[in-house]
């Protein structure tokens, strides 16, 4: 409860020539493990709660892309079934701040010019850690020997005022928050999990600290210095295209 939490909510609005919505696309910070192991009713979990629930309101299609949710978890967590989740909650928690946002948004322009981008940020891999054949692509020796993981990030810059960038990890919330106040774009969202998952990527201190996402993540605790750089030196050459 009293860790880093990223309590920004992204949302992109599409928007017919007069005005009328189309779809939302909202993104935010949150495992979906509202439901534990122990439910076997499947589930949206609370992604899939607050997603349904907006779109009961605005009467379109709602997609909800996950942000830097490796260290973030619901409010209400690994529930035995949905009589004990409080899922329902989220509908104000969550839902209806998305809503405001839909409410107060304002168009950004008539005229939508789109620039897309992809780079690898390599960082060392974990010692005595195997590689799966399916994945030689993401995974390099360098002339010195050590063995490195490639992350593939890719970016979609909107008119000059805002980036989307995603990598196929569960990144601690930290290193996006950083990346977001780094970033010379007025709006800077991060989309998890995208395209595959490399599993988790955390912050130094949290691989002092020890638990499960550090113990199960091929990264070092180098990660977060390269990968942070990396997306940062990224994120500038698109804005000075």
């Amino acid at each position: 409860p009293n860790g880093p939490v990223d309590r920004q909510i992204g949302l992109l609005r599409l928007e017919r020539p007069d005005g009328s919505l189309i779809a939302l696309v909202a993104n935010y910070a949150i495992h979906g493990t509202v439901l534990g192991g122990t439910n076997r009713l499947i589930s949206g979990d609370v992604t899939g709660i607050v997603a349904e629930y907006v779109e009961s309101k605005t009467g379109v299609p709602m997609l909800f892309i996950n942000g830097a949710e490796g260290n973030i978890a619901p409010r209400y967590s690994t529930r035995a079934d949905f009589a004990t989740s409080h899922m329902d909650e989220f509908e104000t928690l969550l839902g209806d701040k998305i809503l405001a946002a839909n409410n107060s948004i304002q168009t950004t322009t008539a005229a939508v010019t789109l620039s897309i981008g992809k780079t690898f940020i390599e960082t060392p891999r974990k010692a005595e850690l195997g590689w799966i054949d399916e994945l030689k692509d993401y995974s390099r020796v360098s002339s010195s020997g050590a063995q490195l993981v490639r992350i593939p990030v890719a970016s979609l810059m909107i008119n000059q005022d805002t980036v989307i960038w995603a990598a196929p990890v569960e990144l601690f919330c930290e290193i996006a928050t950083e990346v977001r106040e780094t970033s010379p774009f007025k709006n800077t969202f991060y989309f998890g999990l995208t395209n595959g998952s490399l599993l988790y990527l955390p912050t130094k201190k949290a691989f002092a600290e020890g638990g499960y996402e550090p113990n199960v993540s091929p990264f070092t605790d180098q990660a977060e210095e390269d990968f942070t750089s990396g997306v940062v030196q990224h994120i500038l050459g698109l804005y000075h295209r």
